[in-house]
């Protein structure tokens, strides 16, 4: 209520960095959601990668940013939790997974393995597919997650994917196994750097928000 009565009746801008590997189909309700509720704020994505988050963060451009990092944050930001989701193996309509329940991460052997260049979990799935002496045979790459999970449609080979990643319906997912994999989703702002009340309702919003 307090932030709400700071932002007043004049428009104020927010500006939110979003990692490029978390889909919409989770987060637009929420920001229908907080549109409805602040709709003096107006608020401008930024597409984040592990590559430029941190700079992204630090420079002052983003006022806070939604991430899902294998690794602790940075030491100069505060973050709190939003939801945690499963790790899937996505693969086209009539694939052999169709008939599994659950994918153990050595069923992925041998399978043609389609390379998200721009997942911040990237090193952790070929680490934990090297520790296993699991082979895949990657025949292509791409920093476009539309463009992969197109591909998958089209049969051209598997990959793995945050579940709520997923943004074509017609795609077939199992969770993975043996090992579980996980990400933690987290609203990340500067450590020790002032917060305009925009900012404030933002993130309250988001930790209030049913995410599941």
């Amino acid at each position: 209520a307090a932030a709400r009565k700071a932002l007043g009746p004049e428009s104020t801008p927010l500006n939110v960095g979003i990692m490029c590997t978390i889909g919409p189909c989770r987060t637009i309700p929420f920001l229908s959601r907080f549109q409805t509720l602040h709709p003096g704020v107006e608020l401008t994505l930024h597409d984040l990668t592990p590559m430029n988050v941190v700079d992204e963060m630090l420079s002052g451009k983003l006022d806070c940013a939604l991430l899902g990092l294998p690794t602790s944050t940075h030491e100069r930001f505060d973050s709190v939790l939003l939801y945690e989701e499963p790790v899937v193996v996505i693969f086209a309509p009539g694939h052999r997974f169709e008939k599994m329940d659950r994918i153990p991460l050595n069923e992925i052997a041998e399978e043609r393995y389609l390379d998200r260049l721009n997942c911040e979990f990237r090193d952790v799935y070929f680490e934990l597919l090297e520790e296993r002496n699991i082979k895949v045979s990657v025949n292509y790459r791409s920093e476009r997650e539309d463009w992969i999970q197109n591909m998958v449609l089209e049969d051209m080979g598997v990959t793995l994917i945050p579940e709520y990643s997923i943004i074509l319906d017609r795609l077939e997912h199992r969770p993975v196994t043996d090992p579980d994999v996980t990400r933690r989703v987290e609203i990340v702002t500067v450590a020790g750097r002032a917060r305009l009340p925009a900012v404030d309702a933002f993130i309250h919003e988001a930790t209030a928000h049913i995410w599941h």
